[in-house]
C-alpha cells in the first residue's frame, strides 16, 4: 500500500511573507491541512476570485471545500476569534463544520491572558499584539493550562479553569488590576463551548491515520523562523517555534515523514514591533515599499517596518529549517524601481561576516555590505522567468547562488499568479 507523505509550509523571515497565499496554491493536492503553532497573533490574508479573507486560527485550506483542516495542539486557541471565523466564513457559503478539528490538548486563550498581556507590554514589552499568546503558552509551561479536552469532564474543567483563575489573580494584584469574577470567565467560555463541540480529536493519530491511507498533509506555519522563541531574534520573538523542527513536536510526528518543506520569503524584508532590522529602510524608499506593499498588520493594521532583502539572514533560515522548495512572494511590488539591493554580508567592528545565527547584538551592532541591482521593470507583465529583466534575472540568479537553492515559485499580485 502507498503510503502518504507531510509537507510543511513556514516562513523564513520577521512573518508576513505571504504563507497563506502559498498555502491556498498548494492546498488543493491535500487531503489535510494542519495548523502547527502560533495563535491569533498571526493572520493569513488570501484573495479568492476578488475577495479578500483574513484567518487566525483555522488553516487556509478550509477555503477549499473538499479538504480537512486540524488545529494542532501547539497552537494558543482563542475560541472567541475561531467562532468569529466560522461565522464569517459561513456567511460566505463555506461549509465549515464537520471539516474542523482540535486537538484534545490544544491550550486555551482566555480573556485574562488578553489583559495580562497588554499590562506587561505597558511595562516596556517586546511589541506584542496583545492577543494573550504569550501568557497562554506560559500557563501550559507552568503546567496548569486548560486544554480543550478538559471539557469533557465538567468537574475536571471547572477545577482546571478555577486554579488558572487563581494563578491569575495573583499577577493582576501586581499591577493593582481588580480580581478576575470568575462567573463571568465561566460564561464567557460557555458562550464560544460549541467551536469545540464535535471538533475534539487526536491531531496525532489523524495524521498518522492519514498517513497509512496514502493521503497528503500539508502543515502550515504563522510568524517567521527569525520570531522562533530559540532561534529569532530573542527577546523579540514570538512564543512558539515556528520553524520546521517544531511541527513534530507541535503535532505529534516523527521526521521521516517529512517530504518537502516550502520555505516562503518575501523580495524584500519587513517587521513588526520592536527588535533589531538591519536593512531596514527608514526614508522615501522605505514609504514606497510599505505603500506598494501595503504593508500593513492583517492583525493588527500596525504598519510594517520594511527594509532590502538580507540574505545571510535568509541562508540561515533556510538551513535551520532544512527548506527543499523556496517560495518568493510580492516580486511585483519592485516593479519600476531603478534600483534594488540585498545585504550579502556584515561588517562588525572591522571584521567581514557571510555566515551568521540572527542574535540580537549581532544584528544590532553589525552594518549591512550591499550589492546593488538595476532595471527592475515589465514584473507585472511577464508570465515566465524569461521574461523578467536582465536586472530582476541577476537578482534571482544572485539569490540562488547564495542560498544553494534553485527558487520553486515566484508569486506576485494578490491571487495564484505563481511562476
Amino acid at each position: 500500500m502507498k503510503k502518504g507523505y507531510v509537507d510543511v509550509v513556514l516562513g523564513l523571515q520577521w512573518g508576513d511573507e505571504g504563507k497563506g497565499r502559498i498555502v491556498h496554491y498548494l492546498s488543493r493536492k491535500y487531503s489535510l491541512i494542519v495548523r502547527f503553532q502560533g495563535g491569533a497573533n498571526a493572520g493569513h490574508t488570501v484573495y479568492v476570485r476578488g475577495k479578500k479573507n483574513v484567518l487566525h486560527l483555522l488553516p487556509t485550506g478550509i477555503l477549499h471545500n473538499n479538504t480537512k483542516v486540524a488545529i494542532a495542539p501547539g497552537v494558543a486557541l482563542d475560541p472567541e476569534v475561531l467562532a468569529r471565523e466560522i461565522e464569517f466564513l459561513e456567511q460566505e457559503g463555506i461549509e465549515v463544520k464537520g471539516r474542523y478539528f482540535i486537538d484534545l490538548r490544544t491550550p486555551i486563550v482566555f480573556p485574562f491572558h488578553k489583559k495580562e498581556d497588554g499590562l506587561f507590554e505597558q511595562e516596556g514589552g517586546v511589541g506584542s499584539t496583545k492577543r494573550g499568546i504569550a501568557p497562554c503558552y506560559r500557563d501550559v509551561y507552568a503546567r496548569f493550562a486548560v486544554r480543550a479536552g478538559d471539557i469533557l469532564d465538567k468537574r475536571h474543567f471547572e477545577n482546571a479553569l478555577n486554579r488558572q483563575i487563581d494563578f491569575n489573580n495573583m499577577l493582576l494584584e501586581h499591577f493593582n488590576e481588580p480580581k478576575l469574577n470568575k462567573d463571568e470567565i465561566f460564561a464567557w467560555f460557555e458562550k464560544y463551548k460549541w467551536t469545540f463541540e464535535d471538533a475534539l480529536g487526536d491531531v496525532s493519530l489523524m495524521l498518522k491515520d492519514e498517513i497509512e491511507k496514502g493521503g497528503a498533509v500539508l502543515m502550515e506555519g504563522a510568524q517567521g523562523t527569525l520570531l522562533d522563541i530559540f532561534y529569532g531574534t530573542y527577546p523579540y520573538v514570538t512564543s512558539s517555534h515556528t520553524i520546521a523542527g517544531g511541527v513534530l513536536s507541535s503535532a505529534g510526528l516523527g521526521p521521516f515523514h517529512v517530504r518537502r518543506v516550502y520555505g516562503v520569503f518575501k523580495s524584500y524584508l519587513t517587521r513588526v514591533g520592536k527588535g533589531p532590522f538591519p536593512t531596514e529602510l527608514d526614508d522615501d524608499i522605505g514609504e514606497t515599499l510599505r505603500r506598494v506593499g501595503n504593508e500593513y498588520g492583517a492583525t493588527t493594521g500596525r504598519k510594517r517596518r520594511v527594509g532590502w532583502l538580507d540574505l545571510p539572514l535568509l541562508r540561515y533560515a533556510i538551513w535551520i529549517n532544512g527548506v527543499t522548495h523556496p517560495v518568493m512572494t510580492k516580486l511585483d511590488v519592485l516593479d519600476g524601481f531603478k534600483e534594488v539591493k540585498a545585504a550579502i554580508s556584515y561588517n562588525l567592528d572591522g571584521k567581514i561576516y557571510e555566515t551568521l545565527s540572527p542574535t540580537t547584538y549581532f544584528l544590532e551592532k553589525a552594518t549591512p555590505l550591499y550589492e546593488t541591482f538595476g532595471n527592475f521593470y515589465g514584473i507585472k507583465a511577464a508570465k515566465t522567468r524569461d521574461e523578467f529583466s536582465d536586472g530582476v534575472k541577476r537578482y534571482l540568479n544572485k539569490i540562488e547562488d547564495y542560498i544553494g537553492l534553485k527558487i520553486y515559485k515566484i508569486s506576485k499580485g494578490k491571487e495564484d499568479r505563481l511562476i
